[in-house]
């Protein structure tokens, strides 16, 4: 009896097919276009993690002094936040350093100088110490699961039938920090 049932396949196309999706894929995750990407979601986290009164170690920030809290408006008794004006924060920008490196910093100018008061405020110069300018362990943990999804949905829209656990990207930390000091 002749075997009438069977499937052929044509290795140089899988392989074509192959190449193809390996092109996009690289494409799509240019160091370039992921830093772009993220980008706006590193100070977006700086910014929330502060205007919820935590610091560098997700800690809440050293309290104002009565003396400060009773000059300036009201509701300085609440949690330091940092947001007294938003000015400072308001000054907030994400940059890249060169091709694989970014940067959060406070943008200088203004009157008083947001850039000289933000310091301050990180080194306690003059004021209690309040390190907020960097990403604290849990929002480098969410963006590291954050690109972790991303890289996932490129690679989902790469080709048809591509799918992954995301087991290739578990445990890994495509972002690390050197906060500043």
């Amino acid at each position: 009896m002749a075997n009438n049932f069977s499937a052929t396949w044509k290795p140089h196309q899988a392989m074509s097919n192959v190449k193809r999706t390996l092109s996009r894929i690289q494409k799509d995750m240019d160091a370039d276009k992921i830093i772009t990407w993220a980008l706006p979601k590193v100070k977006d986290a700086v910014i929330e993690r502060t205007t919820r009164g935590l610091d560098l170690a997700d800690r809440e920030f050293i309290p104002y002094s009565e003396g400060y809290a009773r000059s300036h408006k009201d509701g300085m008794n609440s949690p330091v936040t940092l947001v007294e004006s938003g000015q400072m924060l308001g000054q907030l920008k994400a940059d890249r350093l060169g091709k694989a490196r970014a940067k959060v910093f406070v943008r200088t100018g203004g009157s008083p100088n947001r850039q000289a008061i933000a310091a301050a405020h990180h080194r306690g110069q003059g004021v209690p110490r309040r390190e907020w300018l960097g990403m604290s362990p849990k929002d480098m943990n969410g963006l590291n699961r954050d690109t972790v999804l991303h890289l996932e949905s490129l690679l989902r829209l790469t080709g048809p039938g591509l799918k992954t656990s995301g087991k290739a990207f578990r445990g890994t930390a495509p972002w690390r920090v050197r906060n500043p000091r």
